[in-house]
């Protein structure tokens, strides 16, 4: 699709746009630099919303983004921004991903996922929200993919997560941990280390959502399955795996 490479191309340019305010806000050059950065953010946001609608739930549209090279773009403005901005930035990588594999292979290499984290560890209500999505679904990948969620951090922030949240942000969380664990035995030792048993078990009693408890409860049953330790462990928590 053009509209998604025009796009892309202006949100590149954004971010020149930027560069050279900052560069003349520095040289004390900032008579119209206030009134022209909120246009170029009220603009950015703009073009995030148009991105993220051609992604929603169109595997053509998901791999016009790609092909654009949208997925950089994005993980530089989630890396500088807050707010809207990275809520809007990561509901676009969200769309990316869900159910398009070369999405997620797209984020891995484009580092999508260690700035997902640091969002996920600086932020709360939305931006947390679809931060945890977008790693649930990257995690949904193929083994790489998981691979990549562990040793980008994602683990511990997504456990943590879970013992502040509630509601959404806990039911995202626990979802991308159980993808992640059902990776190999790296992966469920990492989920382990963090302590993500004792959360998910915590979660089961005190988190109203459903699908967090269902993601609680596959989690458990799977980190349960692995070896009679881990078993054990499961059940110590005060879960029956049974």
């Amino acid at each position: 699709m053009a509209a998604a490479s025009a796009i892309v191309n202006e949100l590149k340019c954004a971010a020149r746009a930027r560069l050279i305010l900052r560069w003349a806000t520095i040289s004390r050059h900032t008579k119209y630099s206030e009134h022209v950065s909120k246009e170029i953010d009220t603009r950015v946001q703009e073009n995030l919303k148009d991105l993220a609608y051609i992604a929603w739930g169109n595997p053509a549209g998901k791999m016009a983004c790609v092909s654009a090279g949208a997925v950089p773009v994005l993980v530089r403005l989630l890396s500088s921004s807050k707010g809207d901005e990275a809520e809007h930035a990561t509901r676009t990588l969200c769309n990316i991903v869900a159910g398009y594999d070369e999405g997620k292979a797209a984020c891995v290499s484009g580092g999508a996922v260690p700035a997902l984290v640091s969002l996920l560890s600086s932020s709360k209500g939305a931006e947390a929200e679809k931060a945890a999505r977008a790693l649930r679904s990257i995690a949904a990948g193929d083994a790489a993919c998981k691979a990549a969620c562990v040793s980008g951090g994602a683990v511990p922030a997504l456990v943590s997560l879970l013992s502040s949240s509630k509601g959404a942000e806990a039911e995202r969380a626990a979802g991308a941990l159980c993808n992640i664990a059902a990776g190999d035995a790296a992966c469920k030792a990492a989920c382990v280390k963090a302590c993500a048993v004792p959360a998910l078990v915590s979660l089961l009693s005190s988190c109203e959502a459903v699908f967090a408890k269902k993601y609680a409860q596959r989690f458990l049953t799977d980190i349960a399955k692995h070896s009679p330790e881990y078993e054990q462990l499961v059940i110590n928590a005060g879960f029956n795996p049974v």
